[in-house]
C-alpha cells in the first residue's frame, strides 16, 4: 500500500492514465454489452425494433433485465523519483452496467480497489435516480 506521499505523486501523473484506461476498459466492457445483446436478438426473433428503442417481449429470458461486467487494471507513475524502491501500482476497477428496460441504458463507474461495494451500488443508484 503507498504511503500518503507518494499518493500525492501518483495523483498527478497517474490522472491521464487513469482517464485514457476507463475509456479503453468502457469501449471494451460496452463490445461485451453489444456481443450479448446482439446473440440475445437472434435468439428471439419476436423482439420489436423502432427508431427509439427496442421493445422486448414480455418474457423476459436470457439477458435480464440488468448485464454487469468489470476489468481491473494497474497504473503507476511513469517519471518515479525513488529510485531505491519501485514504484506503487494503483489498482482500478471499471464496472459496467446495462439496464435493460424500459430501454437499453449504460452506465460506467472507475473506482479504486479498496472501495467498498456499497459505495460502488450507490453510484449506480445516483446515476439512475434511484435512491428512494
Amino acid at each position: 500500500m503507498p504511503t500518503h506521499t507518494e499518493v500525492a505523486h501518483l495523483n498527478s501523473s497517474l490522472h491521464s492514465q487513469l482517464i485514457k484506461n476507463f475509456h479503453r476498459c468502457c469501449l471494451s466492457i460496452r463490445s461485451v454489452f453489444q456481443h450479448t445483446w446482439e446473440k440475445r436478438e437472434r435468439r428471439c426473433p419476436d423482439v420489436i425494433h423502432n427508431s427509439t428503442q427496442v421493445n422486448l417481449r414480455k418474457n423476459n429470458t436470457g439477458l435480464g433485465p440488468v448485464k454487469e461486467h468489470g476489468i481491473l487494471f494497474q497504473c503507476s507513475p511513469e517519471n518515479w523519483p525513488d529510485q531505491k524502491k519501485p514504484p506503487p501500482k494503483m489498482s482500478y476497477w471499471v464496472i459496467g452496467r446495462l439496464f435493460v428496460d424500459p430501454h437499453p441504458q449504460e452506465f460506467y463507474v472507475c473506482l479504486h480497489d479498496s472501495v467498498t461495494e456499497v459505495a460502488v451500488e450507490l453510484a449506480f443508484k445516483l446515476s439512475f435516480g434511484l435512491i428512494t
